[in-house]
């Protein structure tokens, strides 16, 4: 009985002084590892994943994000060959972007096919997919949490070669 009083009295306490909020909770992204080969997408997936319908449009020459950058310049890839591809898929109004080197082994209309097989909320946790013949499909993940993907895309201009 005395227990109840003391639990009644301390919650009576705790709301007349105010709680503290709790504490926002970051939701973090990982980069899926070990990285997906599509091409070895298992064929019975392939057959029971249906295609999303899907439409691509490619970034003007001389731009990519910085996280593409990044890796680039971590692969010492020559950053004039690559191309920077825009994908929205039908079911997610935010697109997807993917990194793609001249020597990536997969066109970028099969990237885009086999990435949409995935469903939404597997494909929620990239932001950023990287191609080359190195890496195959280096899935990033750009953005710390839901909101941060809001934001405006850092950019880096590359300087036209002459």
């Amino acid at each position: 009985m005395h227990f109840f009083t003391l639990a009644s009295s301390l919650a009576l306490v705790s709301l007349a002084l105010g709680t503290p909020a709790p504490p926002k909770t970051i939701v973090v992204k990982p980069v899926l590892c070990p990285t997906i080969d599509f091409r070895k997408m298992n064929t019975v997936l392939t057959a029971v994943l249906p295609k999303t319908p899907h439409k691509i449009k490619t970034w003007p020459w001389g731009q990519m994000p910085k996280t593409c950058m990044s890796q680039t310049e971590r692969l010492k890839l020559d950053p004039y060959e690559m191309k920077v591809y825009e994908i929205l898929y039908e079911d997610c109004p935010r697109p997807w972007y993917v990194c793609r080197h001249e020597t990536a082994e997969m066109s970028i209309e099969a990237i885009a096919e086999n990435f949409g097989r995935l469903p939404v909320g597997l494909r929620d946790y990239v932001r950023y997919q990287f191609g080359s013949s190195l890496t195959f499909m280096l899935l990033l993940n750009m953005f710390i949490d839901t909101y941060l993907q809001l934001l405006p895309l850092a950019m880096v201009q590359l300087a036209v070669q002459s």
